[in-house]
């Protein structure tokens, strides 16, 4: 049968028209309202309108030229399904049924924001987005858009608030971005809004673009969850910070369990901090979970407070800051800071002129630490003079709680001189050991391979442990390779060092068959190292040996090593006598160091002396308790390859049951400060007080400010007159200084010298 089809011109024309009008209304933008029952699939066309009345079908489903809006039930994007659309916008209008977007398991969701201004790629408007799967947002606005924005609803009376919650994987791009960033928040519901699920499952990828998290004007904010998430890498650091405060009345919390890591290259303007409250007023930021920054040279957290209402600093949880200050204040309202959790600023640089808490204007600023908090500020000055501080104690981050109150050192007093009787002893620095992991604000596990000829030895964290009321150094041999050794080791480098005091540990030492159990000491600078010059002295600095024990007699060698270890290396030192060094009960090792001596002492008892000046350290020295094994049989009298408890796969111990550190208070002198080379001034001290002497006439008056250990600003002299035949002030003691050690620095016309003090 042959059928013939007939079509006028005029009908073909028309064909035409409407096939090409078909492709262009499938390939062009276009908006898709979510019409579907609760719960339904994104990929069923029947799901979706192409009006905001759900009474007009579509047939096809969002592309990446589409805007999606989501006004009420939920929508989901099921296993195996791949989404994807340019602009997605959940708003609830109705509070029985809350607009959102479930991404399941297996499922994905990917939006690119190509609209112009400061659009987002996902914007919730009392919206919900819960994420079991994988969402991408690449951000290509220009110049200020963002992955994720959160904001209230937009229909009136609606009271719901934007949420981002689930375990799947966020990817946001937004490496082009010179204003935008991650997520926004424009939200003044105080309602849990971004959950951090699982860690490593944030990827965001800010490059040039600016905040990971920008908090508009009134924004409440809380973050929860029990995950990670990162910002920039190591190699890979971002250009700016993570949270940016921009306008008044916000309030930023972040909850227990949630992990915040930053990493800036530091490379934006001096105003700024990586937690930027900026210039606004009655901000709130309360940290109760674990935040890490580095700043690269950056603030860490920048407040300047306006007049009109206070700004606060709430950290209960764990706040670290790496390099720059810890917090910049500015502006002329109250600001304050109160920490009941664990407060860190490190690598800030120790002199005059830096500090951990930075006051760039008057303020008035206040800095509260209550227990049971830890304020470790021991980095650079601590806190500038114009900040108030109210902390219960000035040493209490550095000594463990559970150290008794009043605890003295373990001497023989009818052995000692006068200056140095028990009662003269206050604790500046303690652990007891009696938690269950190491406490990483005070000591570092070292990870490092030695060499020793014969044999290698490896330290690594699973070495030491904190158990049963001791710190264990524990010594193995590997099961695999017949001379590999392990051996714990930690140091407190870069958290604690000081110069002169007594250093005492009470320890149960391991029977030394091949291996060393050792207590000793080592400077903060380069006075061992070997480009640094011999002197023949070791005042830049020593390897200070209070115990090194792998003798089997009862025996332990103590001493000293400087000018480096090559050829210019000297030595001092002997062997001590130690009656029952073996019977395995703790004994107490210890040293006194003064600017007059170095004492070493063994159960209360003085063991050995130094008294020669050429051996007396005058620079901080850090602490270490370290492990080793040896072949050699001339040192340790066994050869570690014949040790048949480890041959066996066994493990020795050594037990250390506390570390402390105590100052005397009648040990009076000067500390010269070998880096400084500007001496117009000397300080000194006697037993009525500190002493400046003046060794030019280049000024009338003079400013002396003095700082106690931690770089608070305890005591300011102004305008002394220094214009007379004396030429030397004499600053009396009072309650605000007791014994311990001060930095006084002493500035006229432009120049400034600072000293360290012990009293």
């Amino acid at each position: 049968m042959k059928i013939n089809f007939l079509i006028s011109n005029s009908k073909l024309k028309s064909l035409f028209i409407l096939l090409f009008l078909g492709l262009f209304f499938k390939t062009s933008a276009a908006t898709f309202y979510w019409a579907g029952a609760n719960g339904a699939n994104w990929n069923d066309v029947n799901n979706w309108s192409s009006t905001a009345s759900p009474v007009t079908a579509v047939t096809s489903l969002p592309t990446s030229a589409d805007v999606v809006r989501v006004s009420e039930n939920s929508v989901t994007i099921p296993t195996g399904f791949d989404a994807i659309a340019n602009y997605i916008v959940v708003n609830t209008n109705n509070e029985a049924k809350p607009a959102q977007i479930i991404v399941q398991q297996g499922g994905s969701l990917t939006s690119a924001a190509n609209n112009t201004g400061s659009g987002a790629c996902l914007y919730l408007r009392g919206g919900a987005i819960i994420n079991e799967g994988t969402i991408t947002l690449n951000v290509t606005n220009t110049p200020s858009g963002y992955g994720m924005t959160f904001e209230n609803s937009t229909v009136a009376g609606v009271n719901t608030a934007s949420s981002y919650s689930g375990n799947g994987i966020l990817k946001i791009n937004a490496t082009g971005q010179t204003n935008g960033g991650a997520l926004k928040f424009i939200q003044t519901i105080a309602s849990p809004i971004f959950t951090v699920n699982n860690t490593n499952n944030y990827q965001f990828n800010m490059a040039s673009g600016r905040w990971p998290f920008m908090v508009l004007s009134g924004s409440k904010v809380i973050i929860n969850g029990t995950g990670t998430v990162d910002f920039g890498t190591e190699t890979t650091p971002s250009v700016y910070g993570l949270f940016n405060i921009a306008g008044d009345n916000c309030a930023l919390t972040v909850e227990s369990g949630v992990t915040l890591n930053s990493k800036s290259n530091g490379a934006f303007v001096s105003e700024n901090g990586i937690i930027n409250i900026g210039k606004f007023s009655n901000i709130k930021f309360t940290n109760k979970g674990v935040i890490s920054i580095r700043t690269n040279g950056a603030n860490g957290i920048f407040c300047s407070s306006a007049t009109t209402a206070p700004n606060t600093i709430l950290n209960s949880g764990t706040l670290n800051i790496d390099g720059g200050s810890a917090i910049l204040f500015g502006g002329s309202g109250l600001a304050s800071v109160t920490n009941t959790g664990t407060f860190s600023a490190i690598n800030v640089p120790s002199n005059a002129y830096s500090a951990s808490v930075y006051a760039g204007s008057a303020g008035p600023y206040v800095i509260k630490n209550t227990a049971p908090g830890t304020l470790n500020l021991t980095s650079g000055l601590g806190i500038s003079p114009e900040i108030k501080y109210d902390f219960p104690s000035a040493t209490e981050n550095i000594i463990d709680s559970q150290t008794p109150v009043g605890t003295k050192p373990f001497l023989v007093d009818n052995l000692l001189p006068a200056n140095s009787q028990t009662p003269n002893w206050d604790v500046v620095f303690s652990d007891e050991f009696n938690d269950t992991k190491i406490d990483v604000t005070k000591w570092s596990v070292e990870n490092k391979i030695y060499d020793r000829n014969i044999i290698k030895v490896t330290a690594d964290e699973n070495q030491v442990e904190e158990k049963d009321g001791n710190l264990n150094i524990c010594y193995r041999k590997s099961p695999t390779d017949p001379l590999m050794y392990y051996a714990g080791r930690i140091n407190s480098k870069d958290k604690y060092a000081t110069t002169y005091g007594y250093f005492e540990c009470r320890m149960k030492i391991v029977k030394p068959e091949g291996y060393q159990i050792a207590f000793w000491m080592m400077p903060v600078g380069n006075g061992m190292s070997s480009s640094t010059p011999a002197d023949g002295t070791a005042h830049d600095g020593a390897e200070i040996d209070i115990i090194e024990a792998c003798k089997l007699t009862d025996t332990y060698s103590s001493g000293m090593h400087y000018d480096g270890y090559g050829d210019d290396h000297k030595g001092a030192g002997r062997h001590i006598t130690a009656p029952g060094l073996h019977t395995q009960e703790y004994h107490y090792f210890g040293l006194e160091w003064s600017p007059d001596f170095i004492k070493y002492y063994y159960d209360g008892k003085v063991g050995n002396t130094l008294t020669d000046p050429k051996v007396i350290v005058k620079v901080d020295e850090y602490i270490l308790l370290t492990g080793m094994h040896w072949a050699e049989t001339g040192w340790v009298q066994v050869d570690v390859r014949n040790n048949t408890l480890l041959n066996n796969g066994g493990t020795a111990r050594a037990y250390i049951d506390h570390i402390r550190v105590f100052k005397n208070r009648t040990i009076n002198t000067a500390v010269p400060d070998l880096k400084q080379k500007e001496d117009f001034a000397d300080v000194f001290t006697d037993n009525q007080g500190i002493i400046v002497r003046f060794n030019e006439q280049s000024a009338n008056f003079a400013r002396i400010d003095i700082y106690n250990a931690n770089g608070m600003l305890i005591k300011q002299y102004n305008k002394i007159d220094i214009n007379s035949e004396q030429r030397e002030v004499r600053l009396k003691t009072d309650t605000q200084l007791a014994s311990t050690m001060y930095f006084v620095k002493v500035s006229i016309e432009g120049k400034s010298v600072c000293k360290k003090v012990i009293l």
